[in-house]
This record gives C-alpha cells, sequence and structure tokens, in this order.
C-alpha cells in the first residue's frame, strides 16, 4: 500500500503534484498562505476548477454552450500552456531541493 503518490514512493522526491490535495483542503478552510505553502500551483488549479465546475453548471442548466466554448479556448490558450510549464518548472525545482537537500521549499510527507 502507498502512504504517498507513486512517483514519491518510487523516487523519493515529490512530484510537480505533491501537495496538491493539502492546499486545496487549506484552500477550502480560508487558509491561503498555507495553501501556497504545500504546492504553488494549488490555488491557481484550484480557481480554474472552481469557474469550470460553475460554468459546466451554468451549460447544464441554461443549456447556453458558448460559455463553455469561451472558457475552453481560455483554459487551452497560450497563456495556459506558460502556466502548466511553470507548473513544471516548479516541480523539477522541488525535486532538486529535495534530492539535494537544500530546503528551498517546505517538505510534504
Amino acid at each position: 500500500l502507498f502512504r504517498s503518490c507513486i512517483f514519491r514512493h518510487f523516487t523519493g522526491l515529490p512530484c510537480p503534484g505533491c501537495g496538491l490535495t493539502r492546499s486545496f483542503v487549506m484552500l477550502a478552510h480560508g487558509d491561503v498562505s498555507s495553501a501556497f505553502g504545500y504546492n504553488l500551483m494549488g490555488p491557481v488549479l484550484f480557481a480554474v476548477l472552481a469557474v469550470s465546475v460553475v460554468i459546466a453548471g451554468w451549460v447544464l442548466v441554461s443549456g447556453r454552450s458558448a460559455a463553455l466554448s469561451r472558457w475552453s479556448s481560455v483554459v487551452f490558450s497560450k497563456t495556459a500552456l506558460v502556466v502548466i510549464g511553470a507548473w513544471l518548472v516548479y516541480g523539477v525545482a522541488r525535486m532538486i531541493s529535495a534530492g539535494a537537500d537544500l530546503g528551498w521549499f517546505p517538505v510534504i510527507t
């Protein structure tokens, strides 16, 4: 039985997604600073997911799919690709920090 993610189990290093669940929980409790501490991209992803759920609900209730089309063009834009790239760079930096015991980021256990 894995106690953490499979990547961390086999490598001992945090993956880019490590800490997202705790980040989401901290946001749900209103603790934004702790949310950023667990995973820098947690609040960003939480906001995107929250807006996506609201828009999907609106489309289901109203039947207006234009809102979904506009939102998907935002989610799959070049800006979104830059954010995903930044998340991956952040993940690699966390791996380097954990692997070399540099202490750049909080340790998520």
